[in-house]
C-alpha cells in the first residue's frame, strides 16, 4: 500500500481539509467521498475545491478506496451532445463537457472510447467532412481526444497513423498503451457502404505517438478486440463485403457492395502477443461454422454484464 500523500501534493499546504485533523488524515476521510458527490463540494470552500480537483483524490482513491465502477454513455455525437457519467451502485447520473467541435466536420459515430487512469480517450470514428466530394460520402476520422477527470477538461492528443472507425480497440493500462486493429469508414446512416482496413498500430500513452505493428491477415471491419493475458484479441466483424438484408447483391445509396455471407468475419485473430517484441498472428476459426450454427468454446468469465438501450440501462 503506498504511503500517505503529503498536503503539499494537492496544493493546499496553508489551508486545512477537515479542521482538527492534519491534512493527510483529512484527504484520506474526503477520498472515499462518492465521486457523484465531488461537485457539489467543491463549492464548501477552497481547500475542498482544490483537492477534489487535484491528481493526488485520484491516487489516493486507486490506492485505498474500492471505488465503484463507472459507466461512460454517449447518446450522439460527442461534440454536440454531451456524454454521461453513470455510477449504478449510486444510480446517479452526471454530464461531462461537450469534446472540442472542428467545424469542418459532422455526425461523428462509430468511435470507441477507453479509459485508462484518470482519462477516457475517444479515438476515430466516422464523420461527414464539408471539405471533401462528394459531400455524402462518409469519412474515417484519426483523431483522438483524452478526457481529464480531475481537470474536467478535453484536450487533443497525437491522432492515429491511419484514420478508421468500426474497429477493434483494446487498453493495457499497466503498460500505458491502446491497441487498435482493422475499421474503414462505415457510418450508421450508410449501413453497407464505406471502406475496409487490415492496419494494426499501437499508440504509447506516456509519449504521446503512435507505431505500426503487423496488420491484420485480411480487411476486417466492424469488429470487436479486448486483451487478455498477453494477447490482443480482434474477434467478428466482415471483410471487404458486408451481409445485407436477405445476404444477397445490391446497391445501397449509390454505393455498390457485394454482401455475401460468406465474407463475414466468423473468426477470431490474435495479432499481438508481447508488447515488447515482435507481432505475430494466429487465426482461430471457432465463432460459428459454415452452416451457421454456434461452435461454443468458453472466451472469458464476466461477473456482470451492462447493456444499454435508449430508455435505460439493464444489468444481467
Amino acid at each position: 500500500m503506498a504511503p500517505p500523500l503529503s498536503s503539499d501534493e494537492f496544493g493546499v499546504q496553508t489551508l486545512t481539509l477537515i479542521p482538527g485533523l492534519p491534512n493527510d488524515v483529512g484527504a484520506l476521510i474526503l477520498a472515499f467521498v462518492p465521486y457523484c458527490h465531488h461537485a457539489r463540494l467543491k463549492v464548501t470552500c477552497k481547500s475542498w475545491r482544490r483537492f477534489f480537483s487535484s491528481k493526488a483524490l485520484i491516487s489516493l482513491r486507486q490506492n485505498y478506496v474500492v471505488a465503484p465502477k463507472l459507466l461512460c454513455i454517449f447518446p450522439q455525437d460527442p461534440s454536440i451532445s454531451p456524454p454521461y457519467l453513470f455510477d449504478p451502485k449510486n444510480m446517479w447520473w452526471c454530464p461531462l463537457p461537450l469534446m472540442p467541435c472542428n467545424p469542418h466536420v459532422y455526425g461523428l459515430t462509430n468511435f470507441i472510447s477507453v479509459a485508462v487512469g484518470p482519462h477516457l480517450y475517444v479515438l476515430g470514428g466516422s464523420l461527414f467532412d464539408t471539405r471533401s466530394f462528394p459531400l455524402d460520402r462518409p469519412s474515417p476520422s484519426s483523431s483522438v481526444y483524452r478526457f481529464d477527470f480531475a481537470a474536467l477538461s478535453w484536450e487533443s492528443v497525437s491522432p492515429m497513423i491511419t484514420p478508421r472507425g468500426s474497429f477493434a480497440c483494446a487498453a493495457v493500462p499497466e503498460r500505458g498503451k491502446i491497441l487498435v486493429a482493422g475499421g474503414g469508414s462505415r457510418h450508421t446512416m450508410f449501413g453497407a457502404a464505406g471502406s475496409r482496413m487490415s492496419s494494426v498500430e499501437m499508440y504509447d500513452i506516456g509519449n504521446d505517438e503512435w507505431v505500426a505493428l503487423d496488420g491484420l491477415p485480411r480487411f476486417r471491419a466492424g469488429c470487436v478486440g479486448f486483451y487478455i493475458g498477453r494477447e490482443f484479441w480482434v474477434m467478428g466483424g466482415y471483410g471487404e463485403s458486408r451481409t445485407g438484408k436477405g445476404g444477397g447483391w445490391g446497391r445501397f445509396f449509390g454505393v455498390d457492395t457485394c454482401v455475401p455471407k460468406k465474407n463475414n468475419c466468423n473468426n477470431a485473430v490474435v495479432t499481438w502477443n508481447d508488447l515488447t517484441a515482435s507481432c505475430k498472428i494466429k487465426r482461430l476459426s471457432f465463432l460459428w461454422n459454415n452452416t451457421g450454427q454456434y461452435l461454443l468454446q468458453p472466451l472469458k468469465t464476466v461477473s456482470q454484464i451492462t447493456c444499454c438501450d435508449l430508455d435505460g440501462i439493464f444489468k444481467f
